[in-house]
């Protein structure tokens, strides 16, 4: 699809984990930061960070890390990006 063009290309973040969200006390996001790695590209290279990040369910550098995929958590990631993503 990418190769296609079907997909557009934009400003992505690049590295879009969960440390590079900043909430607030009630945990609404307020801002995302770590801006040193935008580009232009697809939302699937976000897309796949995203996954990276937050279906791992050990430390981001645990190089012993075994069965680490939470399944659920990306269930609900992608659910919530394909729905973002049909209203932009």
């Amino acid at each position: 699809m990418e190769k296609n063009n079907q997909i557009p290309k934009r400003i992505i973040h690049a590295d879009v984990k969960i440390s590079n969200i900043l909430f607030d006390q009630n945990h609404n996001p307020l801002a995302v930061i770590d801006l040193d790695t935008l580009m232009i590209s697809t939302i699937l290279y976000d897309f796949g960070t995203m996954i990276q990040s937050y279906t791992n369910t050990t430390q981001e550098d645990d190089g012993t890390a075994q069965n680490n995929f939470n399944p659920e958590m990306y269930k609900v990631v992608k659910e919530g990006f394909y729905f973002i993503y049909r209203k932009n």
